[in-house]
C-alpha cells in the first residue's frame, strides 16, 4: 500500500463538498455521537493519539497517520489539526487490488455504508476522460488504471462535509472518504494543501 507522502499520489483536487453507527475496525462510520472515529472535532493531537491503538507512521507537524484495517483493507487513516484543533481526517485505501474492477464494488459498497448513515449524497458525479469508458463496462478498469475516471459523491452531514472519491492513475487506483468540520472549511482545507505544498512540492493534497 503507498504510503501517505507517496508524491505520485498527490495529483487532484479536493472534493468540496451525524446519526453515525458504532465505530469499529470494519467500517468508515464515526463512533456514536463522535464526528471521525471516536473522537469530535477540535480534539487535540494528544487526544487523538490516545484513541487510536498502533504508532502512527506520519507525525509531522499538523499530520497524523495511522494504518488500520478498515472494511476488512488495509488503509491509513489521517487527522489534520489547525491550531491543535482537529479540523480534518480521512480514510485512504490504495493499491489494495490488483484486478482494478474491484475498486468499483468498493466504491459502491463505501456509498451505501455512507448513505445508510446520511441519505442519499447531494453530489454525485461520474467524470469520464471518454464516454467510450463509460459505455463499455469491459474497459472501466483500464480506464480507472489510465487515470480516465474519477466518482465522487458529497454529504453536509451535521456538523460535517463528507466525501468519496474514487480515482486511479499508473495502473493503480485510490479510493478516499473524507470528513471535514463544517466550521473551519475552506480554511481547513488551504492549511491542508499549504502543508503538502511544502512537503511534497505540489499544491495540493489530493491523490491522483
Amino acid at each position: 500500500m503507498r504510503t501517505f507522502f507517496d508524491r505520485s499520489a498527490v495529483l487532484a483536487a479536493l472534493l468540496v463538498a451525524t446519526s453515525a453507527v458504532a465505530a469499529s475496525a470494519e467500517v468508515s462510520l464515526p463512533a456514536r455521537g463522535a464526528d471521525f472515529r471516536n473522537v469530535d472535532w477540535g480534539a487535540s493531537r494528544q487526544l487523538v493519539r490516545q484513541s487510536e491503538r498502533p504508532a502512527p507512521v506520519v507525525n509531522d507537524g499538523p499530520l497524523l497517520v495511522f494504518p488500520a484495517t478498515v472494511c476488512g483493507q488495509p488503509c491509513q487513516i489521517v487527522y489534520f489539526f489547525q491550531d491543535d484543533r482537529l479540523c480534518l481526517g480521512f480514510y485512504q485505501w490504495s493499491d489494495t487490488h490488483d484486478d482494478l474492477d474491484a475498486y468499483f464494488a468498493d466504491a459502491a459498497a463505501r456509498r451505501d455504508e455512507l448513505a445508510a448513515a446520511w441519505g442519499e449524497p447531494q453530489i454525485e458525479k461520474w467524470d469520464w476522460e471518454d464516454p467510450m469508458f463509460a459505455e463499455d463496462p469491459s474497459l472501466r478498469a483500464e480506464a480507472l488504471g489510465l487515470g480516465l475516471v474519477r466518482y465522487e459523491l458529497g454529504w453536509m452531514a451535521g456538523r460535517s462535509i463528507v466525501a468519496l472519491r474514487m480515482s486511479g492513475g499508473n495502473l493503480e487506483g485510490d479510493i478516499l472518504v473524507m470528513y471535514a468540520d463544517r466550521t473551519c472549511f475552506p480554511t481547513g482545507q488551504d492549511a491542508f494543501a499549504d502543508f503538502f505544498a511544502r512537503r511534497v512540492g505540489v499544491p495540493t493534497p489530493y491523490y491522483r
